[in-house]
C-alpha cells in the first residue's frame, strides 16, 4: 500500500487536459480545455491545486489544499464555479481508493447535500480529478471529469 504522503507526492506537476461537467448524471453538459497544477506544501504534508476552465465562454478557477491525516486525507476547496468563493472544509472518505475527500452545502431549505473530489493516478503519466455532487438520500452523481496530462 502506498503512504499518504506518496500518493500526494505522485499528483504533482503541471497538467493539462479536459474539463467535462455534467448537470445530470451522465448529460454531458460542456466540455472545455483545463489546465493547472499540483505543488508540494508544508514540507510535502499538503498539496496545492489550482485548475482553471470555462463555462459558456466565461472563465472558472479553482483551488484546493489537500493534506494526509491518520484517516486519509482532508482537504479545503474553493471555486468560482460549484463553491462561488465560498471555502468548504473537506474530511477524509475511508476506504476509497487515490486521494479522496468530502465535504457538504446548504441546498436551500432541506438537508445538506455533499461534494466529494478524488484524485487519481489510472496510469503514471496521467491524472484523473473527479468530482461528485451527492444528495442527502441518493447515490453520487458524477458532476466534473478531468482527465489530464503532463504539460509540456
Amino acid at each position: 500500500m502506498t503512504a499518504p504522503g506518496d500518493r500526494l507526492a505522485s499528483l504533482i506537476g503541471d497538467w493539462s487536459g479536459t474539463n467535462r461537467l455534467f448537470f445530470q448524471p451522465g448529460e454531458l453538459a460542456e466540455e472545455s480545455a483545463t489546465s493547472g497544477w499540483l505543488r508540494g506544501a508544508v514540507d510535502g504534508r499538503a498539496v496545492v491545486h489550482e485548475y482553471r476552465w470555462t463555462f459558456e465562454g466565461a472563465a472558472h478557477s479553482g483551488l484546493a489544499l489537500v493534506t494526509s491525516t491518520d484517516d486519509g486525507f482532508q482537504a479545503s476547496w474553493v471555486d468560482t464555479f460549484h463553491t462561488a468563493g465560498s471555502i468548504m472544509s473537506m474530511a477524509p472518505v475511508p476506504a476509497e481508493t487515490g486521494v479522496v475527500v468530502q465535504g457538504s452545502y446548504p441546498a436551500g431549505d432541506g438537508p445538506d447535500w455533499g461534494w466529494r473530489i478524488r484524485w487519481s493516478k489510472p496510469a503514471d503519466a496521467e491524472l484523473l480529478v473527479e468530482m461528485w455532487n451527492i444528495p442527502p438520500d441518493g447515490d453520487p452523481g458524477l458532476s466534473v471529469e478531468m482527465p489530464l496530462q503532463p504539460s509540456s
